[in-house]
C-alpha cells in the first residue's frame, strides 16, 4: 500500500506538471506527446491525453514513470493513468501490470459528487518503440475502485515525451 500511496502522490504532483489551460493536447504545442484512453466497466470514459514520461529517483531507486493526463485537477472533469515501474527507461517489449512488475492506477473526476480511484490487479504494458526522449505502446488492466467490488478496465495506446524536470518525491518527507 505504501507504493500505491507513492504513486496517487506522483500522479497528482505530475497532474500539475501536465496541465495547461485548456484540457485539449492540441493546445499545448511541445509539452508532452499524445494518448487515447478508455475506461469501461462501473466507470465509462474515453479521453484524449497528453502522454509523459519520467525518470524519478527516490531513495536510492529510479522509477519509471508514465502518465497520460487529460486535464488538471480542480478543472471541471480530470482524468488521468499513471503506470510506474522500478528501473530505468523499459526496453521494447511487454510487462505485466500486476503490482509487482508494473503499477498501475486511474484516477477520474466527474466534475460531480464523484470521483474514482482503480489501482491495477491484472494487465499488461507493452512497449513497441523506447528512445531517449519518447516511449510508445499499448496498455490494459483490469482493477477495481477502491472502496468496492466494482471492476473496471482501463485500456489505451500512448506516443509520451521524456520530462526531466519531474518533482524528486525523496524531498516530500514521506
Amino acid at each position: 500500500m505504501k507504493s500505491l500511496s507513492r504513486l496517487s502522490l506522483l500522479a497528482l504532483l505530475l497532474l500539475g506538471l501536465a496541465a495547461c489551460d485548456s484540457g485539449d493536447p492540441d493546445d499545448a504545442p511541445g509539452f508532452g506527446g499524445k494518448a487515447s484512453v478508455k475506461v469501461t466497466g462501473a466507470v465509462a470514459k474515453t479521453f484524449s491525453a497528453r502522454a509523459i514520461f519520467t525518470l524519478v529517483t527516490e531513495d536510492g531507486k529510479t522509477y519509471f514513470n508514465l502518465l497520460l493526463a487529460d486535464k488538471m485537477i480542480g478543472e471541471d472533469a480530470a482524468h488521468a493513468v499513471l503506470l510506474q515501474r522500478l528501473g530505468q527507461r523499459p526496453a521494447v517489449g511487454t510487462y505485466a501490470v500486476d503490482g509487482a512488475d508494473v503499477l498501475g492506477l486511474y484516477m477520474g473526476e466527474s466534475g460531480e459528487e464523484d470521483d474514482w480511484i482503480v489501482g491495477a490487479d491484472a494487465g499488461e504494458l507493452k512497449i513497441t518503440r523506447s528512445a531517449a526522449d519518447v516511449v510508445e505502446g499499448t496498455f490494459s488492466f483490469t482493477g477495481f475502485l477502491f472502496g468496492s467490488e466494482d471492476e473496471v478496465t482501463v485500456t489505451g495506446s500512448f506516443e509520451a515525451k521524456y520530462v526531466e524536470d519531474a518533482p524528486d518525491l525523496s524531498k516530500m518527507g514521506h
